[in-house]
């Protein structure tokens, strides 16, 4: 049963709808009905710019801050250099310089056969000496 938005189905939602979409609340599918909405109904329209007005304040105390520069070449590069060595051919097993042991599949492979093999001997020397 899927959750269908109602945007615009119940007058009474509307003050609360208003303010999650100034707030940013929203979904995407959500937020883009709103604003189909809001450009259609005048009423609606200004009922999201009272709120704005009402919550703009809550930015007054706080100056604006530049982000670092060299902050979305970090983000671009923890994006799409995780998406390249997904797509490479051989990165279920190749690891990138700087990268830890416990980040190596290779690493997790051999202990985890290794402990199944553990396991195994063991139930064999158990199961062995009872007979």
């Amino acid at each position: 049963m899927s959750k269908e938005p109602t945007i615009g189905q119940n007058p009474g939602d509307d003050d609360a709808l208003a303010a999650e979409y100034v707030l940013g609340a929203l979904d995407q599918l959500e937020r883009t009905q709103v604003a189909a909405r809001i450009a259609q109904d005048e009423g609606f329209a200004r009922l999201v710019e009272s709120w704005e007005h009402r919550l703009s304040a809550l930015n007054d105390e706080y100056a604006p801050v530049a982000p670092p520069k060299h902050l979305k070449t970090a983000i671009d590069a923890r994006i799409f250099d995780q998406s390249a060595k997904a797509e490479g051919p051989m990165s279920a097993t190749q690891s990138t310089p700087g990268s830890s042991i416990w980040d190596s599949l290779v690493f997790w492979r051999i202990l985890s056969g290794s402990a199944l093999a553990a396991l195994i001997a063991m139930a064999v020397i158990t199961f062995g000496s009872q007979q």
